[in-house]
């Protein structure tokens, strides 16, 4: 992480932002006193409260990416077979004889 002083940051602010863009983490101070985190976005903040420490890390460091939206539940399938149909079929892809 990299500190810099706000009257640095003002006149170098788009290398601080490439930086940033690249991964880096700013750390910005002001009289000696950090006031602000420069750092690309990763997620939607309001997930992290539910998330494990782990996770947070994984989706900050984009091991993994966070779903953008809440889920939603599947409209119902239009294909109708009779029950017992995927069994039967899985039977015979394996060569088993019978029900």
């Amino acid at each position: 992480m990299k500190t810099v002083g706000v009257k640095e940051l003002k006149s170098e602010v788009s290398a601080y932002l490439l930086e940033v863009r690249a991964g880096v983490r700013v750390l910005v101070s002001d009289r000696h006193t950090a006031v602000a985190e420069l750092h690309e976005p990763c997620f939607d903040r309001s997930l992290t409260v539910s998330l494990n420490a782990p996770l947070s890390d994984w989706a900050r460091s984009r091991t993994v990416r966070l779903p953008s939206s809440e889920k939603r539940k599947l409209e119902i399938s239009p294909v109708h077979q009779p029950d017992g149909t995927a069994l039967k079929l899985l039977h015979q892809d394996r060569g088993k004889t019978g029900s």
